[in-house]
């Protein structure tokens, strides 16, 4: 007689792992032991031939505890595919298992079909707002402290809960939304679109292609998540959506319900073709890389919008028929990216964990504002394949002309190169025209450092060319930075002179120790001798200072010397060039009160222009953001002193 085995089962993005006896069965009858067996919760009203059951390969097995991470253990495998091998419904339970599996292993992950989870959501969500209207409040750090204090803003936003294990019908698998304020602009900007498409509409009325909305942006700053937040918007305004994310069929959302419509060539789908308040919601990505051909116009009345890439090669073609609108959707701001890591990391909204908020200033010292690359590398295994990837890029850059040329030409954003560099962000609040930034500091040293070892003598004489060519002048301008902060930080005598004229002055800053080099990299400016003390800290005088996240738009460095006067600086290529008085006082009331008596502005600025003539420098220094003209008498005091930048003799010798 056989002996029934006992097989350790686990829903997929479940934590919940429950025993299931078979004997000499088929899959298809396991199918319905499962469904059977979780009836009652996860697997209600979900038909068990509908269940796909995978079996974790033999090389890869999954351990069932401990249960508190056993869902992320799973997440970084991959796809399942990758680690599971999925079962056809006529084998033998026994063909597969012919002996009792270890036990402390997994050895069945049953995936639920994506229908039943779009059934959980609309269920949820159809006509209930007040299911997406939940504010929650938490206290946001500044970004360059680890600690709350009594100026620590608090931020209160939405947050959104889908139905349980529903987040697995969307590729992000996002179990909550937080509704980040350029969500909320985002989703006015389409509502002003439909009114716009729906006023078109109407009598007298002649073939109008359809109407289109196109949102873009860098990767992993969350336009994906945008759509599944539209998606729920209109859900629970009762208006019926498509949404796609496959190329093999699209979800269909009404007041019936869901169904699946599979596509086809030449199929059409009636809802969108006949309704003109139907929109239709298509995000592409990496299981779908093009619009499919049924939302290409025809005379239909329905709108689309499409979640995509920078990468035009995705949506030129799609562009190119439709009144489309392209919107470049931002990076993310320090709060509400805060915010959003404790809903990502499941921390309490309540409680500070020091821990976890300086790894998060850790990685956006590096990611900037870009939310999946900085939830990510909350791991520390992830955060070294991320700067993995960095390298690779940055080894793809053979000559400064790579480099120039990418940032001012269309970028190809694949996974090894451009976008692990460089961020695109909207210029204007119409969100239509795009720029593209260094990502962060942290990168822009980096690239710095590999074009100085590839360009050797010619860097000097190819970063003025490109200051002079507009596309890459900011860029150019950036490097031109990390370039003076190199050379300043090996030990220089600056010569400095009033603006606008005056008696020049020496500034020698001495080079930066080995043992003083992480104190010379800020988060933050508390540098007091001790808690509440008036003075400097010895360790920090005479030391040239930047930032490791650059949070203050008016401060690239600051050297504090041994006389106590203080030198902020700012590198710059504009001759008339504004100072952020906002920044300013941020900077100053965490400087102790002798670092503030006597303060020094410095403008460092190319000796020579773009075309080699000899640079004007700087000839007016303009005031901008003056909060209600605080403190504006006392900032007018700074003296304002530009050097001339010369001293590369050096920039291109190995530090000692």
């Amino acid at each position: 007689m056989l002996t029934p085995l006992r097989l350790k089962c686990l829903i997929e993005g479940e934590d919940i792992v429950f025993p299931v006896t078979a004997g000499d069965n088929e899959v298809s009858d396991l199918k319905e032991f499962i469904q059977s067996k979780r009836a009652l919760d996860s697997l209600k009203d979900v038909g068990p031939h509908t269940l796909e059951l995978w079996k974790p390969k033999d090389t890869n097995p999954i351990a069932s505890k401990p249960r508190n991470d056993l869902v992320e253990r799973i997440g970084l495998l991959g796809d399942i595919s990758k680690f599971a091998d999925e079962l056809d419904p006529s084998e033998t339970v026994l063909s597969l298992f012919p002996i009792q599996p270890p036990r402390e292993h997994i050895h069945i992950i049953v995936k639920v079909p994506r229908t039943n989870h779009f059934r959980a959501i609309h269920e949820h969500f159809w006509q209930r707002r007040e299911h997406i209207s939940v504010r929650w409040r938490v206290q946001i750090p500044e970004s360059s402290l680890s600690e709350l204090d009594d100026n620590s803003e608090t931020l209160e936003l939405v947050v959104i809960d889908l139905p349980r294990g529903s987040e697995k019908a969307f590729t992000t698998e996002v179990p909550r939304l937080l509704v980040v304020p350029i969500y909320e602009t985002f989703w006015d900007v389409l509502k002003d679109e439909d009114q716009r498409w729906q006023a078109l509409l109407q009598p007298p009325r002649f073939s109008h292609p359809c109407h289109a909305t196109i949102v873009t942006g860098q990767p992993g700053v969350g336009k994906s998540v945008f759509l599944i937040y539209v998606l729920l918007r209109r859900l629970a305004n009762g208006m019926t959506t498509v949404y796609c994310d496959r190329g093999a069929y699209v979800h269909i959302f009404d007041d019936t319900g869901v169904r699946r419509l599979t596509l086809s060539d030449g199929s059409r789908i009636p809802e969108l073709d006949n309704n003109s308040e139907c929109c239709a919601l298509v995000n592409l990505g990496d299981k779908l890389k093009l619009v499919p051909d049924v939302f290409y116009p025809q005379l239909r009345k329905g709108r689309v919008v499409v979640a995509t890439s920078p990468s035009k090669e995705h949506w030129r073609s799609f562009s190119h028929e439709h009144l489309a609108r392209v919107c470049c959707m931002p990076t993310w701001e320090w709060g509400p990216l805060y915010f959003a890591s404790l809903l990502y990391a499941h921390k309490d909204l309540n409680t500070f964990d020091l821990d976890h908020c300086e790894t998060l200033q850790s990685t956006y010292s590096v990611f900037r504002g870009i939310p999946r690359f900085c939830f990510w590398s909350l791991n520390p295994i992830v955060l070294r394949m991320q700067k993995a990837e960095i390298k690779n890029a940055l080894d793809s850059i053979t000559f400064l002309d790579d480099f120039a040329h990418a940032i001012s030409g269309q970028l190809p954003f694949n996974p090894n190169t451009s976008h692990r560099l460089v961020r695109v962000e909207p210029v204007d609040n119409e969100w239509l025209m795009t720029r593209t930034e260094i990502k962060s500091n942290h990168i822009a040293e980096l690239i710095f450092e590999r074009i100085r070892i590839l360009t050797k003598a010619r860097f000097l004489e190819k970063l003025m060319e490109y200051l002079a060519y507009p596309n890459a002048h900011g860029p150019a301008g950036i490097l031109f930075e990390q370039a003076a902060h190199y050379s300043i930080r090996k030990g220089l005598t600056l010569t400095i002179a009033p603006l606008p004229s005056g008696t020049t002055l020496d500034v020698s800053i001495p080079g930066i120790p080995v043992e003083k080099n992480e104190k010379s990299r800020y988060y933050s400016l508390s540098n007091r001798e001790k808690a509440g003390s008036r003075n400097v800290h010895p360790d920090f005088l005479d030391l040239y200072m930047t930032p490791k996240s650059k949070i203050e738009p008016s401060i690239d460095a600051l050297f504090i010397s041994s006389k106590h006067i203080t030198y902020p600086f700012q590198m710059t290529v504009s001759p008339r060039h504004p100072i952020n008085f906002r920044g300013l006082d941020t900077v100053f009331k965490h400087l102790p009160a002798t670092a503030q008596k006597d303060v020094r502005f410095v403008f460092i600025i190319p000796a020579k222009g773009p075309s080699g003539e000899e640079y004007e420098g700087i000839q007016t220094v303009q005031s901008i953001d003056t909060p209600q003209n605080a403190d504006a008498d006392r900032v007018k005091k700074f003296k304002q002193l530009p050097h001339s930048f010369r001293d590369y003799h050096d920039l291109m010798v190995e530090n000692r």
